[in-house]
């Protein structure tokens, strides 16, 4: 599977430190059955405070 993290600030806007366009850096990520992987999550500015994953 891949996957994309996207971060909010508290009103909602998009954050990114992201060169590359957003949305084009997706991860691979792959998981034996019953697996399980941390990942660590890395603020991309001082304003972020929500994120979203989006799977596919």
């Amino acid at each position: 599977m891949v996957y994309k993290l996207f971060w909010y600030d508290k009103l909602g806007v998009s954050q990114s430190n992201d060169i590359e366009e957003l949305g084009k850096n997706w991860q691979s990520l792959w998981l034996n059955t019953q697996e399980k992987q941390i990942i660590l999550l890395v603020k991309p500015t001082e304003e972020s405070e929500n994120y979203r994953v989006y799977v596919k």
